[in-house]
């Protein structure tokens, strides 16, 4: 698709992955609203072509406003996280799902041509204790609803551990990567038997704007994974080679209760022709560069 021209809303712009998602679309020419949860910061580079709407995806009046008018819907926005407090759960279910229901109501008024929801691989956990798993799997429903039932087209993008340049230090990569460039001679992580499935933040990009593109995507949900554990042990040492081989590895725990998280893209890579592309060892470096830069 020639994006140029092309309305498109944004919500949660102000993340990490919402950040890149508009520098893309930026550079492709389309017209943004860029939804951004209050008065939060941005980590978008790109300055122009852009209306920035700060709000709450809980007010219905101010969704109403971000979505009048546009074709395109990236819905980004939510609490996002595994690790639960148990004072947390309503919180996800009121962001997660009663934010994604105003979402979808609204466009329910207006002339839009998809909606791309960002979903998470927590959704095929059982049993499912993870109020973030929980909140996203209703949220799914809640889109699915509004497809079968008022036709509004849409893709669920199921995605799993993001990683790459501009992320905040809560992420496990960022977070090791800072250490070892601040000078941490020990480095202590949580679990040594935590695998993950680690893909650049170029390729989800790619996934989702496909999604948005592809009549072929409408009414699917599609993985963006790499089907590639990686234990964190490993991913750790490669940056303790890379930045400070003096560096050691301490854990907390030498068990884990979420050891696997890959997830299959051959149906993805089926309907929308997506294929990750970054290397991991690539990737790695690329975060390691830009946060050279920042510290």
């Amino acid at each position: 698709m020639n994006w140029k021209g092309k309305k498109v809303l944004v919500t949660g712009a102000g993340g990490f992955i919402g950040g890149h998602l508009i520098d893309r679309l930026a550079e492709d020419g389309a017209d943004i609203t860029a939804f951004i949860y209050n008065n939060n910061s941005y980590y978008f580079r790109t300055r122009t072509n852009k209306n920035i709407i700060h709000g709450n995806i809980l007010n219905p009046n101010i969704i109403h406003k971000a979505i009048k008018g546009n074709e395109y819907i990236f819905h980004l926005a939510g609490i996002s996280g595994s690790q639960d407090l148990p004072n947390t759960h309503t919180n996800y279910l009121d962001v997660n799902v009663n934010g994604t229901m105003n979402i979808m109501g609204t466009i329910d008024q207006e002339k839009i041509k998809r909606v791309v929801f960002a979903s998470s691989n927590n959704c095929y956990k059982y049993p499912r204790t993870s109020s973030y798993g929980i909140s996203k799997t209703i949220a799914e429903e809640v889109v699915k609803s509004y497809q079968n039932v008022l036709n509004i087209p849409t893709t669920i993008a199921r995605l799993t551990n993001v990683y790459g340049p501009r992320q905040s230090t809560n992420a496990i990569i960022p977070y090791i990567i800072h250490q070892l460039l601040i000078g941490k001679e020990t480095i202590i992580l949580d679990s040594i038997n935590a695998y993950r499935d680690f893909v650049y933040i170029d390729d989800i990009v790619e996934a989702l704007i496909l999604m948005a593109d592809l009549e072929t995507a409408v009414g699917k949900t599609l993985d963006v994974g790499t089907n590639i554990n990686t234990s964190i042990k490993d991913v750790a040492k490669l940056l303790v080679s890379k930045i400070n081989p003096k560096a050691t590895i301490a854990w907390k725990t030498d068990k884990s209760s979420f050891s696997h998280s890959s997830l299959l893209y051959c149906k993805t890579e089926e309907t929308i022709g997506w294929q990750w592309t970054t290397k991991l060892e690539d990737g790695l470096d690329e975060t390691i560069e830009y946060m050279r830069s920042i510290i």
